[in-house]
């Protein structure tokens, strides 16, 4: 009927389910009906616990924001311009759209490319300074030149539409090309 080997197989095969049942039946008695998994005791343990300060907390501090300002002042270019956001944003700092202006631009004259779009749009929305469309154009083609893929997608925006610069369409498609070959969905629509 069976071979010796299926004879050991099959009675491994209980003996190994009889275990199973057995240990569980004895966990089972081991805790009370109503405990709860150990998972969510140790979630209520944590909320229930005081709040400890984290070691690495990304909250600023002001030493934090001392150093940030030391190093923008400087000339730090990418100190410049997170002091930047920091001031337009409010994070950490008290919001300050003049003094957003003074480090973004501080960061764009220093060749920050990010800075250079963001400068462009603080002047074509008047962010701590008077709207300038000459000096927008200016800043988001210096962005663009360097390599910012926003900038190049809104500077051809610019040249298809005639928006602060005259309209040119040779341009618009120089600049919409230089966006979608580094990834921009909506220049490779364009």
């Amino acid at each position: 009927m069976f071979s010796l080997f299926k004879k050991t197989l099959l009675a491994t095969a209980v003996a190994s389910l009889c275990v199973a049942v057995s240990f569980s039946a004895n966990a089972q008695q081991a805790k009370p009906a109503n405990s709860k998994p150990r998972a969510t005791q140790q979630r209520a343990k944590q909320e229930t616990a005081p709040a400890k300060p984290m070691l690495n907390s990304v909250q600023p501090n002001e030493r934090d924001n001392q150093n940030l300002i030391n190093y923008a002042a400087a000339g730090h270019s990418y100190s410049q311009y997170i002091l930047a956001l920091k001031y337009y944003n409010g994070a950490g700092l008290p919001k300050n759209e003049e003094e957003a202006f003074k480090w973004m631009k501080l960061a764009a004259d220093n060749k920050h490319n990010l800075a250079q779009f963001y400068l462009a749009h603080f002047y074509e929305k008047g962010i701590g300074t008077e709207k300038d469309i000459n000096k927008t154009v200016e800043y988001e083609v210096k962005a663009a030149e360097n390599g910012v893929i926003r900038a190049q997608y809104s500077l051809a925006a610019r040249y298809a539409f005639g928006q602060g610069v005259t309209q040119n369409w040779s341009e618009a498609a120089k600049w919409y090309r230089m966006a979608a070959d580094k990834g921009h969905i909506d220049s490779q629509l364009m």
